[in-house]
C-alpha cells in the first residue's frame, strides 16, 4: 500500500539533468521542446542558474502546417511526424513551414543563450535537445546551425544497463524520456 511519504515531488528540470548531465559540471543549456512550451535551463557546476519558459513548442509547427496547408490538426501533426523539417518531397512548402516555426523556437532559445553568455562572461559548451519535440526529422541539422556551440541530443538512457539489441531505439527514444528515466534514477541514488 502507497503511504503519503513514499510520495515525492520534484521540478522537471531536476529530473532531466539526473539523466542527461549527471555530475558534469561544465556550463550546459538543456532545451526541453514539449507540445506547448518549451523549457530552457542553463546549469553551471551542476546548478540551475537560469530558467525560462518559451511559449512556444513543436504543437505550434502543428499548428502552422494546419493553417498554411488547410488541413486539420490531425492531418497537419502527421505531416510533421512524418516529414518534419526534412519536408515532403512532393510538396516543398512542408519543410519551409516546418522550418520558419521551428526557427521560431530556436531564436528565442538562442537569445536566451547569448544573454546568458554575455551578461555572465561564460561560454556555454553544449546544448542538449530533450523533449519530444526534438523527435523531428532534420531538427539536430537545425539546431546546429542555429547555436554557436555543440548540440546533442539528451540520451536518457545512457546511465541504464540494458540488452545491447536495444541501444539504438533507446537512444532514439533519450530524449522523449529524459524526466521520467530521471525521476526512476532519483529512487536508485
Amino acid at each position: 500500500k502507497l503511504k503519503a511519504t513514499d510520495i515525492s515531488y520534484e521540478i522537471e528540470i531536476f529530473s532531466t539533468i539526473r539523466s542527461t548531465i549527471g555530475r558534469d559540471t561544465t556550463a550546459t543549456m538543456l532545451v526541453d521542446i514539449g507540445a506547448g512550451n518549451t523549457k530552457v535551463a542553463i546549469i553551471e557546476e551542476g546548478v540551475v542558474r537560469s530558467s525560462h519558459l518559451v511559449n512556444v513548442g513543436s504543437q505550434d509547427v502543428t499548428l502552422a502546417l494546419s493553417r498554411s496547408k488547410t488541413i486539420s490538426m490531425l492531418e497537419a501533426e502527421g505531416v510533421k511526424r512524418e516529414f518534419g523539417l526534412l519536408g515532403d518531397p512532393n510538396d516543398s512548402s512542408v519543410a519551409e513551414i516546418t522550418r520558419l516555426a521551428v526557427e521560431r523556437i530556436f531564436s528565442e532559445v538562442n537569445r536566451i543563450l547569448m544573454n546568458y553568455q554575455h551578461e555572465k562572461r561564460v561560454s556555454v559548451s553544449r546544448v542538449i535537445l530533450t523533449g519530444g519535440g526534438t523527435l523531428m526529422k532534420g531538427i539536430m541539422e537545425l539546431a546546429q546551425g542555429s547555436f554557436n556551440t555543440t548540440v546533442v541530443f539528451g540520451n536518457a538512457f545512457e546511465k541504464i544497463e540494458a540488452p545491447a539489441v536495444l541501444a539504438p531505439l533507446l537512444k532514439e527514444a533519450g530524449p522523449e524520456f529524459a524526466v521520467a528515466v530521471g525521476l526512476a534514477l532519483r529512487k536508485l541514488q
